[in-house]
């Protein structure tokens, strides 16, 4: 049986992450930047998001806690380690939480592409957690 975001009282994190997340925090990429700046501020999404948040063995780029969603930037960093990528997305999922992906070019090329598309994402996970926790599907 999956364990269930509604039956920890946090997400565990290895305690070495916290250092680099915070390093992460303090030398942010151009696309991360973009990311922050045009679309994720809390008076824009009304969602508060945090940024280089260590969960489990990973550091996720943004993460908003109480949608139980998970925002990745892939830069070039990411070329050739998609089998990573998916592990990471498949055990984030086993705590109900929602991986996106989008890569530097998204950001930097197509923002109101991406803006329309982040919004839609935020309004779906609204509607799945509004559901009774019975129901809920992954």
């Amino acid at each position: 049986m999956p364990i269930h975001r509604w039956n920890l009282p946090f997400l565990p994190y290895r305690t070495k992450h916290k250092t680099y997340a915070r390093e992460n925090r303090k030398s942010p990429t151009y696309a991360e930047n973009i990311v922050r700046e045009a679309i994720l501020r809390k008076k824009q999404t009304w969602r508060k998001f945090t940024r280089q948040k260590p969960i489990w063995s990973f550091i996720v780029d943004f993460r908003c806690s109480k949608l139980m969603l998970v925002i990745e930037i892939d830069g070039s960093s990411h070329r050739g380690r998609e089998w990573y990528d998916n592990r990471r997305t498949k055990e984030l999922q086993t705590l109900w939480i929602r991986v996106v992906r989008f890569t530097n070019q998204d950001v930097i090329y197509h923002i109101d592409w991406l803006f329309i598309e982040i919004y839609s994402i935020l309004d779906d996970r609204v509607t799945f957690l509004s559901q009774p926790k019975n129901t809920l599907q992954a």
